[in-house]
């Protein structure tokens, strides 16, 4: 969990399993100070969906690392992915 203002962001620990739900794959949220789902991480490009293992954030973007070593750049407003690089 990271806060920054009035906003929480949450990264939930999902277990291993065979098969991946939607919301397994996209692990991250944010809520207000209030308790209120501001969004749910939008979906990959493309690739492999995995779990998101470690977020982090700066000014600019929240950062999120999945289990397959890709660093995602997303909005801190809206959750949608603005790009992505190779974090291994």
């Amino acid at each position: 969990m990271k806060i920054e203002d009035d906003k929480i962001y949450v990264l939930l620990d999902i277990k291993p399993k065979e098969k991946l739900t939607y919301d397994d794959c996209n692990n991250v949220f944010c809520y207000s100070g209030k308790g209120r789902k501001i969004w749910q991480i939008g979906v990959r490009p493309k690739g492999n969906p995995t779990v998101y293992t470690m977020i982090n954030f700066d000014d600019k973007y929240l950062y999120a690392n999945d289990f397959m070593g890709r660093r995602y750049y997303i909005d801190k407003n809206t959750g949608e992915i603005q790009g992505m690089m190779i974090a291994k």
